[in-house]
């Protein structure tokens, strides 16, 4: 059966290769055609990631009717093959030098571009599974060294190879099972951006939070960090507006004081943010990722705070 695995695990790897090639020699365009192709295929065969993105965009209140949220999720799929292909390409077309000529950046404000611009200052960003948070995450790298926390893929050599490729742009990535409170703490010490995403379901160690309009199990961190490190927190994003073509937007800095509780605050803090995400989602629901098992059964929230939860809400101060 391991042997199997290997196998597999290689011809993964060697078809990504292959497909990484590919990708950069056909024009922007084409591929992207493709992609959107692949996609439409995709959202056909694939039918229960295609009815729980149909499920959650009805739970959101986002289309009143099946037809209408059908619409939705299949845009929503096309989105996300357009995003590989040009997250991709991102990384040769998409320069240090002429980043500008893709991406707006006047929607972020000025106490951000300070952040950005003060090589001391750590900020925690707070994003989602909505635009293209990888060409956003490649531009911001070449402001401040960002730092991303993301789960590792199960085939070994693909997710080398997918390591090798980010660590170019002075972007590298915290596997989960090893960011521990401390090591985010340095990140932000050493006056990097600390990129999470708070839309995905905790399993263990969220609070519950309101999310479109129904309660769901939310990853805490950023608050905790926040309190903990004193790091301001924004809400950002990159709107796809056209072939390569981006928007990138930010909430003001967030600041919040600690009332005492550490969870209880966090959980403020996290709100505040969830609402941001949602007024985003609404405006542009065809660039959320809906295939994904948002709302699941609720747990409290003080059998959730374990682990990095539990070592940020206890430590200290500085």
């Amino acid at each position: 059966m391991k042997r199997l695995r290997k196998i597999r695990y290689r011809l993964e790897h060697l078809g990504l290769r292959a497909g990484l090639r590919l990708i950069h020699l056909i024009p922007t365009r084409i591929s992207c055609a493709l992609a959107g192709m692949i996609a439409d295929i995709a959202y056909l065969l694939l039918a229960k990631r295609r009815e729980v993105a149909i499920e959650n965009i009805r739970l959101g209140d986002i289309a009143e009717t099946h037809r209408a949220a059908s619409r939705i999720a299949r845009a929503s799929f096309r989105h996300f093959g357009v995003l590989v292909v040009e997250g991709l390409k991102a990384e040769s077309v998409i320069t240090e030098e002429n980043w500008e000529e893709f991406i707006d950046y006047a929607g972020v404000p000025n106490d951000v571009h300070q952040v950005m611009n003060d090589p001391k200052a750590g900020v925690i960003l707070t994003t989602a599974n909505f635009g293209n948070w990888e060409v956003a995450a490649q531009v911001l790298s070449y402001m401040k060294p960002l730092v991303a926390i993301a789960r590792r893929m199960n085939n070994p050599y693909t997710d080398n190879l997918i390591q090798t490729r980010k660590t170019g742009h002075r972007f590298r990535m915290i596997p989960k099972h090893s960011a521990s409170g401390a090591r985010l703490l340095e990140v932000l010490r050493n006056g990097e951006i600390l990129a999470m995403l708070i839309d995905q379901h905790a399993p263990r160690r969220g609070s519950v939070i309101e999310f479109l309009g129904r309660p769901a199990s939310t990853h805490a961190s950023a608050g905790l960090l926040h309190l903990r490190s004193g790091a301001p927190i924004c809400f950002g994003y990159c709107v796809r507006t056209g072939p390569m073509r981006y928007r990138m937007e930010s909430s003001p800095l967030i600041i919040h004081e600690s009332s005492g509780d550490r969870r209880q605050s966090a959980a403020i803090i996290m709100k505040d943010i969830t609402d941001r995400l949602e007024r985003v989602i609404r405006a542009h629901p065809e660039q959320y990722l809906w295939s994904h098992r948002r709302w699941r059964t609720p747990i409290s929230t003080r059998e959730s705070e374990i682990a990095i939860h539990q070592e940020l809400a206890t430590s200290p101060q500085d």
